[in-house]
């Protein structure tokens, strides 16, 4: 088995987006709905080891943007029938302002772990001390929270089968 120490310094990169399709492509990359057209740095014999740590698996985060901007909760049935009214160019914030074309809807955040791994002889890896990546992983979602408002982080992924 072999340690690597990672650069002990915690990353983070926000990617804005603006539109619907980058949003859905978003929660399929996400939630590794992509099939055979998954990234090749993942391993999907290893997609159950990921977590989610906000949210649930299977959140549609297009419906919960919109219900985030328009101040509505939408019932199963309800959005399936709304859902093409909204699209960014008549969407409207519950005060009955246009959203602006060139608005952010969301924005997807990425963080990496700064602390040591170990990798066994089948390339698994898993953190060398699992009390820290698990505060970490606490930390990190509290500051998303605090940073963004606890209402606005509406999904956060582990990914534990990427290279």
């Amino acid at each position: 088995m072999e340690a690597r120490k990672m650069s002990g310094i915690a990353s983070i990169r926000l990617v804005p987006i603006h539109s619907k399709t980058t949003i859905q492509r978003t929660e399929v990359h996400n939630e590794r709905k992509e099939g055979d057209r998954t990234g090749k740095h993942i391993d999907k014999s290893k997609i159950e080891h990921n977590k989610v740590l906000v949210g649930t698996a299977n959140d549609d985060f297009y419906r919960k943007i919109v219900e985030k901007i328009t101040e509505q909760e939408f019932t199963d049935e309800g959005w399936n029938i709304s859902e093409a009214t909204y699209s960014k160019d008549n969407l409207r914030f519950a005060n009955g302002r246009k959203v602006r074309s060139d608005a952010i809807l969301a924005a997807e955040v990425i963080t990496h772990y700064p602390g040591q791994m170990n990798i066994t002889e089948m390339g698994d890896r898993y953190p060398a001390d699992p009390e820290e990546f698990q505060k970490w992983q606490n930390n990190t979602v509290k500051f998303l929270q605090e940073k963004f408002g606890k209402d606005n982080v509406i999904n956060a992924v582990l990914h534990m089968d990427e290279s």
